[in-house]
């Protein structure tokens, strides 16, 4: 809990805009999240269900319609129930993809905002550990 309320604080600090939240979760609804304090100032809610769903949204958003990184918040789910063709596609993978648009497009990762809600240990500690090298490691390049 102490982690969500930094960055509640961390948006209100930096007087930062989060215009959308992309909320990925293959059932729950952004106010079924009740242990995360979502910035109260966003625009639009994409929900998304499925990894296909979220490249889709992740293409819109970033490639076609050049919104600026740091007014997304993007909100993952490790367990999205995603199993085609006999692969499953979870959180980690959503990340992965996003990481690699942001490399494509030139976009410093250090504007990437996320928070992981997931109720899985492992998954949330993956996707976390995940994105925190990415920006680590790539950080201030572009």
């Amino acid at each position: 809990r102490k982690c969500l309320s930094l960055l509640v604080n961390y948006f209100k600090e930096k007087r930062m805009t989060i215009k959308t939240i992309i909320f990925l979760d293959d059932e729950r609804e952004i106010n079924d999240v009740t242990w995360v304090k979502y910035p109260l100032d966003h625009k639009v809610v994409h929900t998304v269900r499925t990894y296909l769903d979220f490249l889709s949204a992740v293409n819109t958003f970033i490639v076609e319609n050049d919104t600026h990184l740091n007014e997304i918040l993007f909100s993952f789910d490790h367990d999205i129930q995603d199993f085609k063709c006999g692969v499953e596609r979870t959180g980690k993978h959503c990340a992965e993809y996003l990481c690699d648009i942001i490399l494509v497009k030139g976009i410093d990762p250090l504007d990437l905002k996320y928070v992981v809600y997931s109720m899985n240990p492992v998954g949330k500690k993956n996707i976390v550990h995940y994105i925190e090298q990415f920006k680590e490691h790539f950080g201030g390049e572009n």
